[in-house]
């Protein structure tokens, strides 16, 4: 097991809702306004990919972020969301 510390930053230009990390994690939900950053702390059992669910203006949003391998020791990564 290892442990990743992943910020968030919200790069939409505008305010998102409902947040949702999932993949790895227990579902975790955050809100977020333009170039506001949210940092999380993961354990990372076993290899899996960190999927994110939010709105913008109510519009649901969907982006696989990033790998995770349990096999390194530490993860360290800043995600730009909206940014794909």
């Amino acid at each position: 097991m290892t442990t990743a510390r992943i910020t968030f930053e919200n790069a939409t230009g505008h305010d998102i809702s409902a947040v949702s990390v999932a993949g790895c994690v227990t579902k975790r939900s955050v809100n977020s306004k333009p170039a506001e950053s949210t940092t999380m702390w993961i354990e990372v059992k076993n290899a899996c990919s960190l999927v994110l669910f939010y709105k913008v203006d109510r519009e649901p949003k969907l982006e696989n972020s990033f790998w995770l391998s349990y096999a390194q020791q530490w993860h360290i990564a800043t995600y730009r969301i909206g940014s794909k």
